[in-house]
């Protein structure tokens, strides 16, 4: 995409349409709790592709590519980085809430690792230094996916 949207699709698509998507397709009605879920899948699918923009920032602006990260800057990418990680926290945290089962907030304890994660963010400043970074960010998302589906199976 030239104008630099691809997190946007990337937020739609790997969060919105495939939560609310695969739950209508199973459970054949519409959720709007799972809405602050596919929320939290799509911004943290979007948090890696920002790490994957911020680590490629130089390459990107010398051949032209309008990513996000181009557009507000190495510095500027760091904290909407952090946006997107807290954001996602939260979204997940009101879809657990809904449940009104103090216990699931339990299956956030993964997200620990997203919150060191962000301080290393912050303090780096060499772009090969974010692609350890990149796999912590996907399997903390997939970490914390199986986590809630075990707790909501759990205290069913």
């Amino acid at each position: 995409m030239s104008k630099g949207l691809n997190f946007l699709m990337d937020f739609l698509f790997f969060g919105l349409v495939s939560v609310l998507g695969v739950y209508s397709l199973f459970a054949k009605s519409f959720l709007i709790e799972n809405v602050s879920l596919g929320i939290f899948v799509g911004l943290l699918s979007t948090a890696v592709l920002n790490l994957n923009n911020m680590r490629d920032y130089k390459n990107d602006a010398a051949s032209g590519k309008k990513t996000i990260v181009v557009k507000m800057g190495p510095n500027n990418a760091k904290f909407y980085h952090a946006l997107l990680i807290l954001i996602a926290l939260v979204s997940l945290a009101i879809f657990l809430n809904s449940f009104k089962k103090p216990e699931l907030f339990f299956t956030m304890t993964p997200a620990l690792i997203l919150l060191i994660h962000l301080r290393k963010v912050m303090k780096t400043t060499h772009a090969k230094d974010f692609d350890p970074e990149l796999k912590k960010v996907a399997l903390t998302t997939f970490l914390i996916s199986i986590c809630v589906v075990a707790g909501l199976i759990l205290t069913k």
